[in-house]
């Protein structure tokens, strides 16, 4: 059974969620961004990354939000996960 993991973004602003996991776990299936709602050119809205589990186990996510010609990220979230059969 697949999940998803949502977080704000503004790719126009040059910064992406970048994801790192363990393949052994997890497979990530669809990476998408919609917008806010509103007209406002370069605003921001939700990133969504779609997971699918491939084994039971403990494991974690880690998302960092940075600009890819930087090496300094902008910010750090680790999702721990525990999937089960």
């Amino acid at each position: 059974m697949e999940f998803t993991l949502s977080l704000e973004s503004n790719p126009t602003t040059g910064y992406v969620w970048e994801a790192t996991f363990d393949r052994a776990f997890l497979e990530l299936k669809k990476k998408e961004f919609k917008e806010s709602d509103g007209e406002s050119v370069g605003s921001g809205g939700i990133e969504t990354l779609t997971f699918v589990p491939i084994k039971a186990g403990r494991t974690e996510i880690t998302m960092v939000h940075k600009r890819q010609w930087e090496n300094i990220p902008l910010e750090r979230r680790s999702f721990p996960i525990q999937i089960t059969k």
